[in-house]
Parts: C-alpha cells; sequence; structure tokens
C-alpha cells in the first residue's frame, strides 16, 4: 500500500499524501478483516470481506468506513490546518460517495453471487 501510494505521489507531485491514506486504509483494512475473520468464513473459503460474506448492508458500511477514513486523511492533510476541518470533512463526504458509487457499479458488473 505505501508503494502504491508512494507511486501515486511521484507521478502527482503531492510529497506523501497519498501514501500515508494509502498505509492507513492498509492498515485500517488489515484491523477491520482480522475482526471479520470469522470460522464460517474460513471454512467456507471466503478470504476478503465481499459482499457475499457480509451481505450487502455490511459490505456498504465495511467500504464507506475504510473510504472515508483514506479519504478524510488525504484532504486533511492537503488542507493541513483546522480551521478547514468542516471543509476537509465535506470534501472527504463527496469523495467517499463518488468511490462508493464506484466500487457498487464494479462490484455488481464484475463479482456476481453464486446461485445456491
Amino acid at each position: 500500500a505505501f508503494g502504491t501510494g508512494l507511486i501515486v505521489d511521484a507521478l502527482s507531485n503531492t510529497y506523501g499524501l497519498h501514501a500515508a491514506s494509502c498505509t492507513l486504509l492498509a492498515l485500517a483494512r488489515t484491523l477491520t478483516d482480522a475482526r471479520l475473520n470469522t470460522e464460517t468464513a474460513q471454512r467456507e473459503g471466503i478470504l476478503r470481506p465481499g459482499s457475499r460474506l457480509l451481505g450487502f448492508s455490511g459490505y456498504f458500511l465495511y467500504i464507506s468506513g475504510l473510504s472515508f477514513a483514506h479519504h478524510f486523511l488525504y484532504f486533511f492533510y492537503e488542507a493541513f490546518r483546522f480551521s478547514l476541518l468542516p471543509q476537509v470533512f465535506t470534501t472527504a463526504l463527496f469523495s467517499t460517495l463518488g468511490t462508493l458509487a464506484s466500487i457498487i457499479l464494479l462490484e455488481f458488473t464484475f463479482f456476481r453471487r453464486e446461485s445456491l
């Protein structure tokens, strides 16, 4: 995750903003995945949380929380002022909504549910 963020930083000249945000995302995802890794998921061979394991509402909460944490940290580091916190929160919220729309569209386009 750090390497991915560093490559994006090098190409967009942002000096570590993406690297820090992607590293936070990787840490949050690892901690969240460890809590969601149940015996049932291991028995069925489900390695990652998704709509199949969590259901749509659980998966939506999972990706929205992680996406918001990533966007909030990125935009907060970009502004780097507590006085701009309302604008950072608003920007992170709308960016998260766009990201969620993209993720859900990709989820339903490429990852179809198996029929039971």
